[in-house]
């Protein structure tokens, strides 16, 4: 535990100098401030038309955190159904302009969201235990890397491809051992994902160029390339891709790692060859139901998506598949869930010869490590 948390240390503190990015520069004379508030009194306004929808109105007086009181006219907070309507006592998130021309952007969900982490992190601790808090020692480091060296370093300017590598590699790495600790299947799950990783890194790349993907796939990728149009969005396509990928071998290959482990400590003497065996078994099971598991993640998070497909009965089917935007995600479920299949076997085979019985060096490692 020492060695990781010392891990955990130094790698946060090779990610500060690139947290100076997020700092707040001086406010300029024309500034959009943010406020919270809650609601004091609300009055429905009669429903108007824009461009053909239906919007409902409401009259709102909100204090604010300073109590100070301010109204919100029915043109300026419209909504679209019954349920978005508020009341009395609900928080809510606003913006003005230098405190002037008040405008209410979202309800405000802080506490509540605080709370389901907090349940959810507690859930981890009662279940896992000391492995559970260093799963999260390991999530928090990615999140570091992730928004202290991706994001800074891509809104610079630099190859977003390299960085997302960058940012890979410390994950596969640094994060693993954080999670799993400083042991020999650990060693050889990272060295199992990194040659995963690559292969699918290769294999991205290649269908990438074949399919003629150029990251314009979403309206955010639009508004991106206004934003940072010297930013080369195939390459942030590619590297969202590998990131994803990184996620589901940390699963794949730690367990088949671990499985191999017990099996041999279970019975020392299996060769190498029915460690192999018997891990795939366990293996095999593991992606029939990890890339269901990934299909269900990827439509769930698309549905609105494929629902506007269903509606749309203009096009065929052959023209749906070939937008940028359905062809995307496609190609991140495919190569997702081929590096989860390649890793099963690599990692199980690189396990199975490290413990098995017929492994020469296996005491020695053993004992060092």
């Amino acid at each position: 535990m020492k060695k990781t948390l010392a891990l955990l240390a130094f790698s946060m503190l090779a990610c500060l100098p690139y947290l100076n990015s997020f700092a707040q520069e001086d406010v300029p004379i024309d500034v959009t401030l943010f406020h919270k508030g809650v609601v004091t009194e609300a009055n429905n306004s009669s429903a108007t038309e824009i461009f053909g929808e239906q919007r409902l109105a409401q009259d709102l007086r909100v204090r604010l955190s300073d109590n100070r009181i301010v109204g919100i006219p029915a043109g300026q907070y419209q909504i679209v159904t019954e349920d978005q309507k508020l009341k009395v006592g609900d928080p809510v998130i606003l913006a003005s302009t230098n405190n002037q021309n008040f405008r209410i952007l979202e309800i405000d969900r802080t506490k509540q969201l605080i709370i389901v982490l907090i349940v959810f992190l507690a859930l981890v601790v009662i279940v896992a235990g000391r492995q559970g808090i260093s799963g999260m020692l390991g999530l928090l480091f990615t999140l570091i890397a992730i928004g202290g060296i991706l994001i800074p370093q891509v809104i610079a300017g630099k190859d977003p491809l390299i960085v997302s590598l960058i940012v890979c590699s410390l994950a596969t790495g640094v994060s693993i051992w954080i999670s799993h600790g400083w042991k020999a299947r650990t060693h050889i799950a990272v060295g199992s994902t990194f040659v995963t990783l690559l292969i699918a890194f290769v294999l991205a790349w290649i269908t990438i160029q074949m399919t003629s993907l150029h990251g314009y796939g979403s309206e955010n990728a639009y508004y991106l390339h206004v934003a940072l149009p010297n930013v080369k969005l195939s390459g942030l396509l590619l590297g969202a891709i590998l990131l994803g990928t990184v996620g589901i071998l940390d699963d794949v290959t730690t367990t088949q790692c671990a499985t191999i482990d017990e099996l041999s400590k279970a019975n020392n003497s299996l060769h190498w060859k029915e460690l192999f065996k018997r891990g795939m078994s366990v293996g095999k099971e593991h992606v029939s139901a990890v890339i269901n598991t990934l299909a269900l993640a990827y439509v769930g998070a698309a549905l609105p998506m494929f629902l506007l497909i269903a509606l749309d009965t203009e096009r065929p089917w052959w023209v749906v598949i070939n937008s940028e935007f359905f062809a995307e995600e496609m190609i991140r479920t495919i190569i997702g869930s081929g590096a989860l299949v390649l890793a099963v076997p690599i990692s199980t085979l690189a396990a199975a010869i490290f413990f098995g019985n017929n492994n020469d060096s296996k005491n020695i490692t053993s004992t060092k490590v």
